[in-house]
């Protein structure tokens, strides 16, 4: 459970965003951390994440403060994570009040980690390919299935046995427009589910060459 609910502000990019993985709503307080709640979403080593997860109690000379990570991430092999979502430019901040205030929550953080055994990271705008953000994004709007025309599915992944793309399943079976309509969000919702591959690095498009996985 979150420790902390983030205030949803008028003129702030906060708000909220319905997590697959974690099946339920999460807050989000800036365009880049819900960018990293993608990441996460398509992360097949992520198992659950969690966001404003701990209260971590420090000092700041002589006066108490406490410091709440952005998210904790939960990964297959049992590693825990603490990731602070931060804009490069603010990780180096010019105003020396402001670089002593990162610096002691990194330290106290960092220190929380260590006797936790959990790893601490940063999570900035440089670590993902915009491409690849605007390709997940594009696909996470079809994570639920669509109504499955005529068993399309399963004849999708026959043809996609070798390397093929979205417009030419459709030419192959969709015999009109309304069918092709019909055909092509389950495309996209099997990119999304991992049932197909392709490369989203390059942007997504009709011409994209898709493959069964496995």
């Amino acid at each position: 459970m979150a420790v902390r609910k983030i205030p949803i502000q008028s003129r702030s990019v906060a708000g909220y965003f319905y997590s697959a993985k974690n099946r339920k709503v999460m807050d989000f307080e800036s365009q880049l951390e819900k960018d990293c709640f993608y990441t996460l979403e398509f992360d097949d080593e992520v198992v659950e994440y969690e966001h404003q997860p701990v209260r971590i109690e420090g000092l700041l000379g002589s006066r108490k403060v406490t410091y709440i990570p952005d998210i904790y991430v939960f990964r297959q092999d049992g590693t825990e994570q603490l990731v602070e979502v931060k804009y490069t430019k603010d990780l180096s901040p010019e105003d020396e009040k402001k670089k002593a205030k990162l610096e002691n929550r990194t330290r106290t953080i960092k220190e929380y980690c260590r006797q936790k055994g959990m790893q601490y990271l940063f999570f900035t705008e440089k670590d993902t390919d915009p491409t690849y953000l605007g390709n997940i994004k594009f696909l996470y709007r079809y994570r639920e299935a669509p109504r499955e025309p005529d068993g399309c599915k399963k004849k999708i992944l026959d043809l996609a046995r070798t390397h093929t793309t979205p417009a030419k399943v459709l030419e192959k079976l969709a015999m009109t427009d309304t069918q092709k309509m019909e055909m092509l969000p389950c495309i996209w919702h099997l990119l999304y589910a991992g049932d197909l591959e392709t490369n989203l690095h390059i942007p997504l498009t009709n011409a994209s060459v898709i493959k069964a996985a496995g």
